[in-house]
């Protein structure tokens, strides 16, 4: 997995290639201190801060210490950066990262980007998933019929799923993972040719309660998912959206 494969696909609406747009971004970025996670080429996630943007269009970041890697110090890496700013979700990619100037300790500086990809929560979509799509989830007790079932991991199957969350299928007669308004730390999701991403779950509504369908629906959020992995997610719906309209 490249830092490159982390970044929505040229042709999203939620790029944005106004410069003075751009600019705004970035200085959003610098103004409330965010934390940014930095890729470059397969090494990452690195810890900077957006310490400032200069009037000759420079971006200047901060990493964190003793996290420097020897890729930095070459000539012209690209580095892909991930951020979120509340409830926006914030990337773009900069060239020719560079020891700043000002001689400061692992501080560089790099043109500002030609184009950010700025997405809100609510923009986020959400698409039917796949009848193959299976949710593996390490949980703390079985999620069996009632009666029976020895502990462990079970696949449920899942009814959809967004950036945000997940509607998971569960048998009508299955006991829940854990009561509405809980959380299930450590599940995982792997998303064909794409990779794992690993989170946890807070179940939050019963949409349906199965006696008519044979299935109830739990509706549940994504908690504590990384940068990283929350790119994979939308690199992998943006590919099952687009598949949907061939």
């Amino acid at each position: 997995m490249t830092s490159s494969s982390l970044l929505p696909p040229a042709g999203d609406p939620f790029w944005i290639d106004s410069p003075l747009e751009v600019r705004q971004i970035v200085r959003d970025l610098a103004r409330r201190n965010a934390s940014v996670q930095c890729w470059v080429g397969t090494e990452g996630p690195l810890e900077a801060t957006v310490t400032e943007v200069r009037d000759s269009g420079d971006m200047v970041l901060r990493f964190a210490a003793g996290q420097l890697p020897e890729r930095l110090l070459r000539a012209g890496p690209s580095v892909v950066l991930l951020a979120n700013l509340g409830s926006v979700r914030i990337s773009f990619l900069v060239e020719g990262l560079q020891p700043d100037a000002s001689g400061a300790a692992l501080t560089y500086a790099a043109r500002l980007p030609l184009s950010v990809h700025r997405l809100q929560r609510r923009e986020f979509f959400r698409v039917p998933s796949p009848a193959s799509l299976l949710c593996e989830l390490p949980l703390p007790c079985a999620v069996t019929e009632r009666g029976g079932g020895e502990p462990g991991r079970r696949a449920v199957r899942l009814a959809d799923l967004s950036v945000g969350g997940v509607c998971l299928a569960l048998p009508a007669e299955a006991d829940l993972p854990v009561e509405l308004g809980g959380q299930l730390e450590g599940c995982s999701l792997e998303l064909p040719e794409f990779g794992v991403i690993r989170f946890g779950l807070q179940f939050l509504n019963l949409l349906d309660d199965g006696r008519k369908s044979g299935e109830q629906l739990v509706g549940a959020r994504f908690v504590g998912m990384d940068l990283r992995d929350e790119m994979l997610l939308q690199r992998f719906l943006y590919k099952l959206q687009a598949s949907s309209r061939d």
